[in-house]
């Protein structure tokens, strides 16, 4: 689990730093102040770790030249982010001077730090990551998952054996996502996991199973459809389901979800936002980016109604040199930069005095 992240001179951020709980986190914010530069870097560094503590366990950690923390760390971030000179473009552009670095704290039986720079140079073409320091897990690090945006499971045949051979236009995260995916249900999956399968099921209607490498939605009646012929919005929480029911997405693994509320009408949203409180319950760190403000405000609602978790929220919002600036509250009503917000409200002031007009106009009429 990701407990803090503190970055200086990365992408959009000058210096910034995110105190995650252990449950629900919500980032939200307009475009372009770096949601989904948190939830990249944040999976990138924590599969990366993943990766470098099952390389320790296996004793191959210095034995294999490639298998280095500045190299692991580099590669990882540089595919899941796709930067085309390597991490140069991850510097903030507006930092002349001065070094990028960032700083994880991660939960894994121990508290594990990773502290890692892009050093400052002008002059070269291509920046590498230089680490700083770590604290290696007592025990194996479990990979975190990430959900993008567009769904993946009518991309699943293939891809993962043509990300592997060629150049494709995705990014790590997408294709570990499939790895992720290609793995067999498990026979009994624990009590609490299979009652949010089993929630997830029912707002599907069917149940989602591969067969000779496609996925297909079994429907509570009637016969099965390929998955294409499903729903997008339907197609994601079926992905969902399925990384929950193999177990690649268990207790103690970090949830990043891009936007989950992308291709959901108002009625999955609401269920979506039940599914996530009773993961985080369940002991899920999820961590999600989103405009939706029906969602924020459904999420605030359970959290108060059903005693669950408290909600951490984070509000990204342009400060006054352009760099992008944080604020942290676990009451959504404390919020103090939403845009999302500030368009609804105003639309709504719109809508009613629209209406009020109309009426007026009738009134009129009439008279």
């Amino acid at each position: 689990m990701l407990k803090r992240l503190h970055v200086r001179n990365f992408t959009v951020f000058a210096d910034a730093e995110f105190n995650f709980s252990s449950g629900l986190n919500v980032i939200v914010g307009t475009n372009g102040t770096g949601k989904s530069h948190v939830l990249k870097l944040g999976y990138a560094v924590e599969a990366a770790s993943a990766l470098m503590s099952t390389i320790r366990e296996k004793g191959m950690e210095g034995s294999v030249g490639n298998f280095t923390w500045d190299f692991t760390l580099t590669h990882y971030l540089a595919d899941v982010f796709r930067t085309d000179n390597k991490l140069k473009s991850l510097v903030r552009r507006e930092s002349t001077q001065a070094d990028s670095s960032v700083k994880l704290e991660m939960s894994a039986g121990v508290h594990d730090i990773i502290e890692f720079k892009f050093p400052f140079q002008a002059a070269s073409e291509y920046v590498d990551v230089e680490l700083i320091h770590v604290t290696p897990p007592e025990s194996i690090t479990l990979a975190p998952v990430f959900l993008p945006a567009k769904e993946v499971l009518s991309l699943f045949p293939g891809l993962g054996s043509l990300y592997k051979r060629y150049e494709l236009p995705i990014d790590r995260a997408f294709a570990d996502l499939v790895d992720q995916l290609n793995v067999p249900l498990l026979r009994n999956p624990e009590a609490g996991v299979a009652a949010v399968i089993n929630a997830l099921e029912r707002v599907m209607k069917g149940r989602i199973k591969v067969e000779n490498g496609r996925f297909y939605l079994y429907p509570d009646k009637g016969e099965r459809f390929e998955i294409d012929l499903v729903a997008e919005g339907v197609r994601k929480l079926a992905a969902l389901a399925y990384l929950l029911g193999n177990g690649s997405l268990s207790a103690g693994v970090t949830l990043y979800w891009d936007e989950p509320e992308a291709n959901l009408n108002a009625a999955l949203i609401r269920e979506v936002a039940r599914l996530l409180t009773l993961l985080a319950d369940q002991g899920f760190q999820i961590i999600i980016a989103t405009h939706s403000l029906f969602l924020l405000k459904e999420l605030h609602i359970l959290s108060h109604r059903a005693q669950a978790k408290p909600v951490r929220y984070f509000g990204l919002f342009v400060g006054p040199k352009g760099e992008t600036q944080v604020e942290a509250t676990d009451d959504f009503e404390l919020l103090q930069h939403i845009t999302a917000l500030d368009a609804e409200l105003t639309q709504t002031f719109d809508y009613e005095e629209t209406l009020d007009q109309a009426n007026d106009d009738a009134d009129n009429t009439r008279g």
